[in-house]
């Protein structure tokens, strides 16, 4: 990363691990895969669900701004998941799907916990 290495979704999963070794409890961060709007581009970014508030924070590599998946327009949820499961839409209210789909999220997973 110091080199600017790495593409979104590296940069996405990075924030994830980090905020969990930091003591972030998983079940409040999602990797999101977006269409941003205006240019029709697949991107991943992570949100971090702020209970205090009520806010779903984007973290995202694009922008050095923390601001609420809700006033990100740019951004059409196609996906979201975490260590829980997976959902489509990027909504954890919908059907949660088991997120071992996602092969290589699986394999990291694996690997970090050895």
């Amino acid at each position: 990363m110091q080199r600017h290495g790495g593409d979104c979704e590296d940069l996405a999963i990075a924030k994830y691990y980090a905020l969990r070794t930091l003591g972030v409890p998983q079940s409040q961060m999602q990797l999101v895969h977006v269409r941003i709007s205006a240019r029709g581009e697949e991107h991943m970014v992570l949100v971090y669900r702020d209970d205090e508030n009520g806010r779903d924070l984007v973290l995202d590599n694009l922008t050095d701004h923390i601001g609420s998946l809700r006033d990100r327009t740019d951004l059409l949820p196609v996906y979201s998941f975490n260590h829980t499961g997976l959902w489509i839409g990027g909504q954890q209210n919908g059907k949660r799907l088991d997120p071992n789909q996602i092969s290589k999220w699986h394999q990291l997973r694996m690997a970090y916990q050895s």
